[in-house]
């Protein structure tokens, strides 16, 4: 038997490979020098997080978020998410602008 969880578990396990990425492209830019290795990390974390990882946390804020509030009265469960979902956008945004 699945659990009605299984889908977003599914989508969450496809989704950590690319999110351990984002780990080795921390180390590949924090030497001294950006080689091109370091430059295509940068543009695929990128497109990573802007074209999947940010828009899976939007559609969970917008449609499972809501739930667990209602289900566990957790509003402040649910901000600390939020916050950690806007944290993502962020992270995307600084990855952009500090590209030389």
């Amino acid at each position: 038997m699945n659990p009605i969880t299984q889908p977003l578990r599914d989508e969450h396990k496809e989704l950590f490979p690319h999110v351990e990425s984002l780990r080795l492209t921390g180390d590949a830019v924090s030497g001294p020098i950006l080689t091109s290795d370091a430059r295509r990390l940068i543009e695929e974390s990128y497109t990573f997080l802007t074209h999947h990882l940010i828009p899976h946390s939007q559609a969970e804020e917008q449609a499972l978020y809501p739930v667990v509030q209602k289900v566990m009265g957790a509003a402040p469960a649910e901000q600390s998410l939020i916050g950690n979902e806007q944290g993502k956008g962020q992270a995307a945004y600084r990855i952009r602008s500090d590209d030389p």
